[in-house]
């Protein structure tokens, strides 16, 4: 039995023919897919099946989005440029979409990519994080269930997803992450390391991935000189993994090409690594199968989970977690709080995300102020706190006071 769970009053309308697209946002290239006749594609823009992610000389600043406004309105000019090249390629209009993030995006980036697309005007309807996607693309051309490791590095994040596949439900486990490592860091210790500009680098790092030696470098240099990276992602797909039997690893990205690479996670998990999809292109198919089920309202059970864990500052700089990171989407949690003054008729919530103990080691995602409690002892008043993190991984936080009734709340934007 296949189940499609929707956010309340967004259920799509069954069987439409409209065309929904599916959008692998990148740091260094960007790629459109959709599903046109029960056969889901990659749509060439101006002639190319992957996109620069260039936009007035600009790349498009993955690492910086929900950190500066700049990083927004880039992106969605990028969005805009796909959406309406992709219109021409097509021949029809073109306004909704899924589109990928990282899995380890912040609640702040995910919210300023939904913004991103929304000036470009695209309807958004998931945020899918990109291994999940991927996951979805190999189990449509595999068929085979089990327990899967995503291996995803990107020219500027990242991401190792757990997930398990099992009649056709995707379930995400555990997701880790860096949103400051990936292709471009290889790319840059290449070029500090033989005095060369960054493009390159990059001509180098792709020859080796074919060939064993270049005027400049072998691949066994290479492979010497990469390895603290490459061992720092390995550390954390184990970290994400904690000792679960994994059947396969399925590769995403493109400097997944270089083969010690490759044979390093082979050794390091001895599994066979699957690489018959195209790396750069496997995200953006993913997408547009699931942006085409999702409009269908046929689309497989699919439960991600947050990257991280989400809470509020409490007495003496404390972080008290709401939601787990882990947490399967999408979800609620709740818990009541109270004054700790006489006659206190306000309270300050502080919203973070992160892991830490206090807050000082955790991120701050927004403050809102709850007024009008009653003036009661210290300890009497009853607020209870809902945190709401629907699909995308987008939070919402509300506070309600039991005794008037007075309420407010905060929706993280960037």
């Amino acid at each position: 039995m296949l189940l499609q769970i929707h956010e309340p009053g967004q259920t799509p309308p069954p069987h439409s023919d409209e065309l929904v697209l599916g959008i692998d946002l990148g740091t260094t290239n960007s790629v459109v897919g959709i599903v046109r006749n029960g056969k889901t594609e990659i749509i060439p823009i101006e002639g190319a099946r992957l996109t620069p992610s260039l936009i007035q000389g600009q790349k498009s600043k993955k690492r910086l989005m929900g950190e500066e406004s700049l990083a927004t309105e880039i992106s969605s000019d990028l969005l805009r440029h796909l959406k309406i090249k992709a219109e021409e390629y097509m021949g029809v209009l073109l306004t909704k979409a899924v589109i990928t993030v990282p899995a380890y995006f912040s609640e702040r980036a995910r919210a300023a990519t939904r913004e991103a697309a929304e000036m470009a005007g695209l309807t958004v309807l998931r945020l899918l994080n990109e291994p999940t996607a991927a996951a979805i693309a190999y189990n449509l051309e595999q068929g085979t269930e089990g327990l899967y490791l995503v291996y995803d590095l990107g020219g500027g994040t990242f991401d190792v997803s757990l997930l398990r596949m099992e009649k056709g439900v995707f379930q995400v486990l555990a997701v880790g992450g860096d949103t400051q490592l990936g292709g471009d860091d290889f790319d840059a210790l290449i070029a500090t390391h033989l005095q060369v500009d960054l493009p390159t680098a990059t001509h180098i790092k792709e020859y080796l991935s074919i060939q064993e030696a270049h005027e400049k470098l072998t691949r066994k240099e290479l492979e010497t000189l990469l390895n603290p990276l490459i061992d720092k992602t390995l550390q954390i797909c184990e970290a994400t993994l904690k000792n679960n039997p994994i059947e396969k690893i399925i590769l995403v990205g493109g400097s997944t090409r270089m083969p010690f690479l490759q044979e390093a996670l082979k050794k390091k998990f001895q599994k066979e690594v699957l690489s018959s999809l195209n790396p750069d292109e496997v995200v953006a198919l993913g997408a547009a199968h699931h942006a085409h089920a999702l409009f269908q309202g046929t689309g497989k059970l699919l439960l991600d989970v947050t990257p991280f864990s989400l809470g509020l500052e409490t007495l003496g700089g404390f972080m008290e977690k709401m939601i787990g990171r882990n947490t399967p989407l999408p979800c609620i949690a709740s818990q009541e709080f109270t004054t700790y003054q006489d006659n206190q008729k306000t309270i300050a919530f502080s919203v973070f995300q992160g892991e830490g103990e206090q807050v000082k080691d955790c991120l701050f995602l927004g403050r809102f102020v709850l007024e009008g409690i009653p003036p009661l002892p210290a300890g009497k008043a009853r607020v209870k706190v809902i945190f709401t993190l629907d699909a995308d991984g987008i939070l919402s936080v509300r506070a309600h006071e039991q005794v008037t009734g007075v309420s407010c709340g905060i929706q993280i934007t960037h």
